[in-house]
C-alpha cells in the first residue's frame, strides 16, 4: 500500500493516514503505540502529585503520561511494619488518575512505586502524615528551621527548629564570640569576670579563658609510690625515722627498716618479744644463786642483779 500527499503541511493529513495504515496491519490504536515508531510501547509514568502530603483515606490525584484502565496499574507502599500495601490507581485519562492513601504508612518522606501488573515502572514520593499529628512535616535539617519551633522530619523524628529567626545577628558558633545569638545550641552565656584558669581544665579555653587547672593523678597503687592519691589501702606515711621504727630487711612506705632483734639465746627464758602474736621466746636461763660462787660477781637482770 502506498500513499501520496500533495503538500507537506498537510500533517493531519498525514496522522491519519499513520492511523489508517495501524489499524490495518492489526495492531490498533491504543497508546502503547508510538507514532512513527511501530511496536514500541509507551511507559506509564507519574509527573506530579496533589497533595503531596496526605494522611489515611485521603484521595491524592496523580498526574501522569501513558495512563491506562487496561495497563492494571497499582501502587506499592511499604508501611511501618514492613509489610507492603497495594492501593489501585483509578485512571481517568492517560494523564490524569487518583487513590486513596492507605493507612500504616507512618510518617516522613515516603517512596511509592507504580506497578504494571508485578512490573515496578515508576517511583514517586509523597509524605505521609498521620490523623493524631499536629506538628508539621518539614524535609528539612534543624538549621533551617526557626528556634523552638517542633516539626517532623523526613524520617518521621520529632525535631526541634535552632535557627534564629528573631534576630538580624548570627547564632553563635564560637567561642568567645560576641555579638551573636545564644540559641541553646552547644553554646551558652558566660561570666568572663569569674572564669579563673585555675576552674578550666588545661588545654581547655573557654569564653576565651584558657584552663591551667590538671587532672588529679591517680589512686596509688605500690607501696612507696609518690605523685598519687592517698587511698585506704596505701595512705600516706610519715617517712622521716620510720627506719629505726622497721624491722631489717623489711620495707615499709618505701623505706627499709634497720632493727635488729636479739637471738633468742639472748633473752630470758619465759620471756616473748619481736611481733605481737608471733614473736620469739627467749630460752636463757640464770642459775640459782647457790649454784654460783660467793666471790663471783653479781649476775642476772641489771636491774635486779643476783649475787
Amino acid at each position: 500500500m502506498g500513499f501520496t500527499f500533495t503538500s507537506l503541511g498537510s500533517r493531519w493529513l498525514q496522522m491519519a493516514v499513520v492511523g489508517i495504515f495501524v489499524s490495518a496491519c492489526g495492531l490498533g490504536t491504543s497508546n502503547n503505540i508510538s507514532v512513527g515508531q511501530p511496536g514500541k510501547s509507551l511507559t506509564s509514568k507519574v509527573t506530579a502529585i496533589s497533595p503531596i502530603v496526605a494522611k489515611p483515606g485521603e484521595t491524592v490525584t496523580v498526574t501522569g503520561e501513558n495512563l491506562s484502565v487496561a495497563r492494571n496499574l497499582n501502587l506499592s507502599f511499604t508501611l511501618e511494619d514492613d509489610s507492603v500495601a497495594v492501593v489501585p490507581l483509578e485512571v481517568k485519562n492517560p494523564k490524569s488518575a487518583s487513590f486513596i492513601m492507605p493507612g500504616g504508612t507512618g510518617l516522613g518522606l515516603k517512596t511509592v512505586a507504580m506497578l504494571q501488573g508485578q512490573k515496578n515502572v515508576d517511583n514517586f514520593a509523597l509524605i505521609s502524615d498521620q490523623p493524631s499529628n499536629e506538628l508539621p512535616i518539614l524535609i528539612t535539617e534543624p538549621a533551617n528551621v526557626c528556634n523552638g519551633t517542633r516539626y517532623i522530619d523526613r524520617n518521621g523524628t520529632l525535631q526541634t527548629g535552632i535557627k534564629n529567626c528573631s534576630s538580624s545577628l548570627p547564632n553563635c558558633s564560637a567561642d568567645a564570640q560576641i555579638k551573636c545569638v545564644l540559641d541553646g545550641n552547644g553554646f551558652v552565656a558566660a561570666s568572663v569576670a569569674t572564669l579563673q584558669p585555675g576552674s578550666i581544665k588545661s588545654g581547655v579555653v573557654i569564653g576565651g579563658v584558657a584552663g591551667s587547672a590538671t587532672l588529679a593523678p591517680a589512686d596509688c597503687a605500690a607501696d612507696g609510690a609518690t605523685g598519687c592519691v592517698a587511698v585506704a589501702t596505701y595512705p600516706a606515711a610519715l617517712a622521716t625515722g620510720a627506719a629505726s621504727k622497721i624491722l631489717s630487711g623489711q620495707t615499709l612506705a618505701g623505706v627499709a627498716g634497720n632493727v635488729t632483734l636479739p637471738a633468742v639465746g639472748k633473752v630470758l627464758s619465759g620471756n616473748t618479744y619481736g611481733v605481737s602474736g608471733i614473736g620469739s621466746n627467749g630460752t636463757l636461763t640464770i642459775p640459782a644463786a647457790g649454784n654460783v660462787l660467793a666471790t663471783a660477781p653479781a649476775y642476772g637482770d641489771a636491774a635486779a642483779l643476783t649475787t
